[in-house]
């Protein structure tokens, strides 16, 4: 038998927690597409990492402010990726089924970009991830 869910959660029908999929395919070909530009697998190049958006505080303050969600895609190696990837993968389609794909979406993109807000706020280093 199937354990209840916990108590005050409502547990969406099941269905295919496609948005964490999606969002776990985008982050491993931009991956791909950071590792081609700059030469390595293991780690793509500072300017790779910019040119495809990530954080850079002097970039978002003239108006480049795509950035904030741009630097939620990126990763600055293979290690950074992997286990954020497994991450997504082993927490994000149960998060999906259970709080349905508008919610899970809305919590990555407000807590991905908050994450980006506080860096720019707090730290003038370049920064990737969500």
């Amino acid at each position: 038998p199937t354990p209840p869910p916990p108590q005050g959660v409502a547990v969406r029908p099941a269905g295919r927690p496609l948005a964490s999929l999606v969002i776990l395919g985008a982050i491993v070909v931009i991956y791909i597409i950071s590792c081609l530009l700059s030469g390595s697998l293991f780690e793509p190049s500072l300017a790779a990492l910019i040119f495809l958006g990530a954080k850079q505080n002097d970039l978002i303050a003239a108006g480049e402010l795509w950035r904030l969600v741009g630097a939620m895609f990126l990763h600055g190696n293979l290690v950074h990726i992997f286990f954020n990837g497994y991450a997504l993968y082993a927490l994000g389609p149960e998060s999906e089924r259970i709080y349905g794909t508008p919610r899970f979406l809305a919590v990555y993109f407000i807590a991905g970009i908050g994450g980006s807000v506080a860096s720019y706020l707090f730290s003038p280093a370049t920064s990737v991830g969500a």
